[in-house]
């Protein structure tokens, strides 16, 4: 029991925040069933170590075995402890697990999360580091018994830091695409898609799909849709079949930075008469605050022609944009009817 009661009495003393402490404030956070005995052991081993010093004009207790009444706490000797056991644990841990970023952390950190160093270290010494790919989900429970851990549980960030994330082979896996099929082109050797930005405009435009010659219709959710865009050929099946895709949103500096960063993933056009209809509409005021990425700002401009272009810097020189509401259900059905996709 005097281990135990140490660890309590340390954990105390590292919060405790004055530079001296009575006996009985320490013997407060001792729970009832630790005898006297090994609480004084304790106390005693803690004053050989330093981490206490007795103020010894305060005198001692009465009780037996005696202890000093008041203290002075030594917290650089409890710091020096502290790094002495982080020290040992890493020379008994799998080599691939580094500790080292816990000599600038709390120890509360360090005793929290000594279950998951357990658990991994058992788990490494057990099968090594992994030589296949599988889920993150399927990883965490091989590691935890609780397929949640890595994603919800804090377990990630731990990895992270111990170093053994990249190590685990773990792959992500992607939430499905969103879209509706037309399946009056789903023989077409060269298949067309169209990725909107809002409800809105899908909803307009998903009743008239089997009349374009699009092969989908993409509800891109704002963001949500780009880690899913890479599941399009793996939902559809379509062996021997190109894509080509397109992006119409919202023309503000958010809309061109998903573009943009659907770009970076796979190559997208933008759905230039959609955006060349926009242009002819009056524009909004506002979204005054909204991130600029000049990178994406002037890729997005090199897709359009120099009159569009004028029009584009001049809305943006004015603090305009364009939703997607913009235009009516009527211009967004008449144009998904008569877009040539293949000639944009």
């Amino acid at each position: 029991m005097r281990v135990v009661t140490e660890e309590l009495v340390l954990h105390f003393l590292q919060k405790y925040p004055r530079r001296t402490i009575s006996l009985v404030e320490i013997e407060n956070v001792i729970p009832g069933g630790i005898e006297y005995r090994d609480f004084a052991d304790s106390m005693k081993r803690l004053m050989a170590d330093g981490v206490v010093v007795p103020i010894s004009s305060q005198g001692t207790n009465q009780a037996q075995p005696p202890l000093p009444i008041r203290y002075r706490i030594h917290k650089q000797k409890m710091q020096a402890d502290f790094f002495e056991r982080i020290r040992k644990r890493q020379l008994s841990l799998h080599p691939g697990i580094n500790i080292e970023h816990y000599f600038k952390g709390s120890e509360a950190k360090w005793n929290r999360e000594q279950v998951w160093l357990d658990q991994l270290d058992s788990y490494l010494k057990a099968f090594g580091l992994p030589k296949t790919e599988t889920s993150v989900w399927e990883r965490s429970y091989e590691i935890m018994g609780d397929e949640k851990w890595i994603r919800d549980g804090g377990g990630g960030a731990f990895l992270q830091q111990v170093g053994v994330y990249e190590k685990l082979q773990m792959m992500e896996l992607a939430e499905p695409l969103r879209f509706a099929l037309n399946p009056r082109r789903i023989q077409d050797a060269q298949c067309y898609h169209l990725i909107v930005e809002n409800k809105t405009t899908y909803d307009a435009l998903v009743d008239i799909l089997p009349e374009t010659d699009l092969l989908t219709l993409i509800y891109g959710a704002g963001k949500g849709f780009l880690n899913s865009i890479t599941q399009l050929e793996k939902q559809l099946h379509l062996e021997g079949a190109s894509h080509t895709l397109y992006y119409f949103g919202d023309l503000d500096f958010e809309g061109i930075t998903i573009w943009h960063l659907l770009n970076q993933r796979r190559p997208a056009s933008l759905a230039l008469p959609f955006y060349q209809a926009l242009l002819d509409k009056p524009f909004h005021q506002g979204k005054e605050n909204q991130r600029k990425d000049l990178r994406a700002y002037e890729q997005f401009l090199q897709s359009f022609l120099a009159a569009d272009q004028e029009k584009i810097q001049n809305l943006f020189a004015k603090q305009g944009y364009y939703p997607q509401e913009a235009l009516s259900i009527q211009d967004l059905q008449h144009m998904g009817r008569t877009t040539q996709w293949k000639s944009i």
